[in-house]
């Protein structure tokens, strides 16, 4: 259909002349901005006319098996074709990334301004590095929160516990983080001063609920007994 008449200059016999124009230039543009299609039908998603007119709010197990097949093999078909979106210097890009420089260009669009991609890239790394340190951090905390929560432990205990937990978010900020090792150098600066102080409070921490405790172990011992 978008070839058809598309490049005839006069409408086609039974057609509607004073559209013709109209439609034959949206032909023309679509062509020119997709010059990569396909097409793929799908079978009636359910035999039932009330469920398809609810169709929004029915479970995918609801559909028919064949037509979950088909919407899988779409899916694979469509990401089985789209390149990887890489950065200037190769680098792939994570979604986080790609949302990011879709944010960027349209703010800029609607500001007026032509997007430079390295400029925005640029700052899209900053911005994935910056998520970088959150996550691992986040990771850091979650691995060591049941142990944070037992205190007081012996000092092996506590060693023990915040090597599993700094692994972990060094880890985790490896596979978030975005750009060389010289876009990375500053958050990978501040992720070590964040586990730092992270691991000196709850050493600290584990300091200060075992002498409350032992306090209170003396205190009842000097009560009952002397």
């Amino acid at each position: 259909m978008l070839g058809r008449f598309s490049s005839e200059p006069k409408p086609p016999p039974g057609t509607d002349a004073s559209s013709w124009q109209e439609k034959r230039k949206a032909r023309e543009r679509i062509l020119e901005l997709f010059p990569v299609r396909d097409c793929a039908t799908l079978v009636r998603p359910v035999d039932d006319e009330e469920d398809l007119q609810r169709l929004a709010n029915l479970s995918v197990g609801k559909l028919r098996p064949k037509f979950r097949n088909e919407i899988q093999d779409l899916r694979g078909k469509v990401f089985g074709g789209c390149p990887t979106l890489s950065s200037p210097h190769g680098d792939a890009a994570t979604g986080g990334a790609f949302l990011s420089l879709v944010e960027a260009h349209v703010e800029a669009l609607n500001s007026g301004i032509v997007p430079n991609l390295g400029d925005t890239w640029q700052h899209v790394l900053q911005q994935e590095c910056g998520r970088a340190v959150d996550e691992a951090m986040r990771e850091f905390n979650a691995v060591t929160f049941d142990f944070a929560s037992s205190l007081p432990r012996s000092d092996e205990d506590v060693q023990e516990a915040l090597e599993r937990g700094e692994s972990a978010a060094r880890k985790r900020f490896e596979a978030v983080a975005m750009g060389d090792e010289g876009a990375r150098a500053e958050h990978q600066t501040e992720l070590n001063h964040s586990l730092r102080e992270s691991m000196q409070r709850l050493i600290k921490e584990n300091e200060t609920v075992a002498t409350r405790e032992n306090e209170a172990w003396i205190q009842e011992k000097w009560q009952t007994r002397i």
